[in-house]
């Protein structure tokens, strides 16, 4: 009778310890932190590795595309301690998905042993993935679950939050100024501090520049030497946000040499009197009509000088590199631009677009078309059955970070 008891235990133990066990929140494992390519935790194996792949692929896309941190968590079971609900909340606050600055991370848990499904979203996702659209998510993700088919299921799921996210509207709301995998440790003071040097360096660098340029342009014209200091400032002033702020002593110090030679006094070539710089007001009175629509389009800036002795007048064009505006072959106006966009054939998986852009003159209305190819479309997603091991687990990348994001609790959960 005892053997009888004691082989009863022991099955009993061989089959416990072959089940899968329910887990918590925190020995759910963050396959991120080991591989920033992957974006699925599958613990228990419950998704093929094509359907992880498959998921990780578009979860990839999403995060490099818009630096949301959309998760997918597979389990059998969670612990008794939890209901979906809080464990979904529990394990987004743990990993702290999504941007600190923009809370864009998303997380889709399964349960497939409990029969439970939970979307939850950061804060700062709640206005695209409202609760409604969440729960649409979810009842699209059940049809499959019901037929026991957690691949399709899960890659649905997948599939639509990432299609929301991909948005052009969704994009520019919840892009981070915060790089993908960036730090969350509190390393801010070493940063500043190589940002300083950085600055400093850039300042120096630039500062030659400027006195190369300078030395250079010595016998060139007003306009020639107006439109080489001015590539120094867009330089100068993109350094300025990354060397915090030092290198804006460069773009000033550039801005006033610039000025100085639009306003350095100039002597007429008739009779050496001296000429008078009109006032953007006046000097309109003697320039063309083109030219006047040049100014009022700010494509090109003119300075008129003119000679109170002889009257002579000179007309000085400075372009601005800056405009829309580009020059007419027609006319020779630079009041061209781009008033229309055709598509003519759409892309598909197969084939290349093609579209055309129309441009047309402000002054003389002359028009011409210039013709663009469109890449060809994204192939869709394909799922292959069976489950091999595809790409290896992916061992030669290195870990990743999530940014430090929060949930509300919006989303959506429910069982089938």
């Amino acid at each position: 009778m005892s053997r009888i008891i004691y082989l009863s235990i022991l099955l009993v133990s061989i089959a416990l310890s072959g089940a899968a066990r329910s887990l918590t929140p925190a020995e759910v494992p963050n396959v991120h932190l080991q591989n920033r390519t992957r974006y699925v935790s599958n613990p228990d194996g419950i998704l093929s590795q094509a359907a992880v792949d498959s998921i990780d692929s578009m979860f990839g896309n999403v995060w490099n595309e818009t630096t949301a941190e959309p998760v997918a968590v597979v389990i059998s079971s969670m612990d008794s301690d939890y209901n979906v609900d809080d464990f979904a909340t529990a394990l987004f606050d743990d990993w702290k998905i999504g941007k600190k600055d923009k809370d864009n991370g998303v997380l889709i848990l399964v349960a497939t042993d409990d029969r439970r499904m939970a979307i939850r979203t950061g804060y700062g996702v709640e206005g695209i993935l409202t609760d409604g659209t969440c729960g649409e998510i979810r009842d699209a993700a059940f049809v499959y679950f019901r037929e026991g088919d957690y691949d399709l299921g899960v890659v649905t799921a997948a599939r639509l939050v990432s299609e929301i996210l991909l948005r052009p509207d969704a994009r520019e709301e919840i892009m981070s100024k915060y790089a993908n995998d960036a730090t969350t440790d509190d390393s801010a003071s070493e940063m500043l501090h190589f940002m300083l040097w950085a600055g400093v360096v850039a300042l120096v660098c630039l500062l030659a520049w400027i006195i190369m340029i300078t030395v250079t342009t010595r016998d060139k014209s007003e306009q020639e030497r107006y439109r080489r200091l001015f590539t120094v400032k867009p330089v100068s002033l993109f350094l300025t946000f990354v060397g915090l702020g030092v290198p804006l002593i460069a773009f000033i110090i550039c801005t006033l040499m610039m000025r100085h030679i639009r306003d350095h006094k100039r002597r007429c070539p008739n009779c050496d009197s001296p000429m008078r710089k009109l006032d953007e007001v006046h000097d309109n009175d003697y320039l063309t009509p083109a030219q006047d629509l040049e100014e009022r389009l700010n494509s090109i800036d003119y300075d008129v000088w003119l000679c109170d002795n002889c009257g002579e007048k000179d007309v000085t064009p400075y372009v601005n590199r800056q405009s829309s505006y580009t020059e007419c072959p027609q006319c020779g106006a630079r009041t061209m631009a781009m008033t229309g966009n055709r598509i003519l054939s759409q892309p598909t998986a197969t084939r290349e677009g093609r579209g055309e852009r129309i441009y047309s003159c402000r002054n003389c209305q002359h028009r011409i078309s210039k013709p663009y190819t469109i890449a060809k479309a994204a192939a869709p997603v394909v799922i292959i059955p069976g489950g091999g091991r595809g790409f290896g687990g992916g061992g030669g990348f290195s870990g990743g970070s999530f940014g430090g994001g929060m949930t509300g609790g919006g989303g959506a959960s429910g069982g089938w």
